[in-house]
């Protein structure tokens, strides 16, 4: 078992990182920061749909730098979005793989949002708005 967090991402820090603002680079600083990035299996086949972001995600998996998830079971997940419909498939199984994390480690969760304008704030620069899960557990 890693010493490293793990962060479980959700589409919306890969596509700002990777995509909106052209820097993958500071997505996977994390890693030098002792964070295991973790993609749900939803995210990477329907969520990631466009370029430049499908490119460096696979890039980022085969080169270790991101792991990607086993799928959730499907009838967990259908039981999921049955009683969360506003979400779907990818933060389904964000929210599910970070539930069984912490149930598995006992840790706790926390918003990559939060990191992110903690991190803004300290380099004086706009406001990333997203809805992105993390998931920290050591």
């Amino acid at each position: 078992m890693s010493d490293r967090v793990k962060a479980i991402l959700d589409a919306s820090p890969i596509i700002a990182f990777f995509a909106e603002m052209c820097e993958p680079k500071i997505l996977l600083l994390l890693r030098r920061l002792g964070y295991e990035l973790l993609v749900p299996t939803a995210v990477s086949q329907h969520d990631i749909v466009r370029e430049p972001s499908m490119t460096i995600l696979a890039k980022s998996v085969v080169s270790g730098s991101i792991s990607l998830l086993p799928p959730v079971a499907p009838e967990m997940l259908a039981a999921f979005m049955n009683s969360h419909p506003s979400l779907g498939e990818g933060e389904s199984e964000v929210i599910l793989d970070s539930t069984t994390l912490n149930s598995n480690l006992s840790r706790r969760q926390r918003s990559l949002d939060t990191l992110i304008q903690a991190a803004e704030s300290r380099m004086s620069i706009g406001t990333f708005q997203g809805n992105s899960t993390w998931n920290a557990t050591r």
